[in-house]
C-alpha cells in the first residue's frame, strides 16, 4: 500500500533514569512534488495549519514537508521482566499510527481543496448543463404542440 511517507530517521531511546520507557522518533517526510496540483498547496490554509499544529516544517531545498512524531512504550507495573524487543515494536507502531494519521488529514486536507476549488465548480455548470436541456426537451413538446396541436 502506498503512502507517500519517507521515513528519514528512525532513532529508540531507552532512558537509564525511567527503565520503564522506551521511545521511538521517526523522523518523516512529505515529498510535495507527488502532488500534480503542487502549485494549489501553496493556497489551501488547512493544509498548512495541520504542518504547524503538528510541529512540521517546509523544506524549500527538497520541497517536502517534514515531521517527527513519538510513540512510547511503558513497563507496566505488573509486568516482571521489560521486554526490550516488544518495546521497540510497541513504540515504533506507536509512532507509526501517529505519523499516518497526520499524513491522512494533510491528504484529506488536498482533496477536500481541489473537491471545493476545481470539481464543485465544474459540477455547478454540469447541472445546470443537465437542467437546461431537459428545459429545451420541454420547449420544443410545447414549441410543436402550439404549432401543430396535439
Amino acid at each position: 500500500m502506498k503512502t507517500g511517507v519517507k521515513y528519514n530517521n528512525i532513532s529508540y531511546i531507552h532512558n537509564k533514569k525511567n527503565t520503564n520507557h522506551f521511545v521511538c522518533i521517526i523522523d518523516w517526510s512529505i515529498d510535495l512534488t507527488n502532488f500534480k496540483c503542487v502549485e494549489f498547496i501553496d493556497e489551501n490554509k488547512k493544509f498548512w495549519n495541520i504542518v504547524d499544529q503538528n510541529n512540521g516544517w517546509y523544506d524549500e531545498e527538497t520541497n517536502t514537508v517534514n515531521f517527527s512524531s513519538k510513540g512510547i512504550a511503558k513497563l507496566n507495573e505488573t509486568d516482571e521482566v521489560f521486554d526490550k524487543d516488544f518495546a521497540k515494536h510497541l513504540s515504533m507502531t506507536r509512532a507509526q499510527r501517529h505519523l499516518f494519521k497526520i499524513s491522512n488529514l494533510l491528504y484529506e486536507s488536498v482533496l477536500a481543496y481541489i473537491v471545493r476549488e476545481f470539481a464543485e465548480p465544474i459540477d455547478v455548470y454540469s447541472i445546470g448543463c443537465k437542467e437546461s436541456a431537459y428545459k429545451c426537451d420541454n420547449h420544443v413538446d410545447e414549441l410543436i404542440n402550439n404549432k401543430y396541436g396535439k
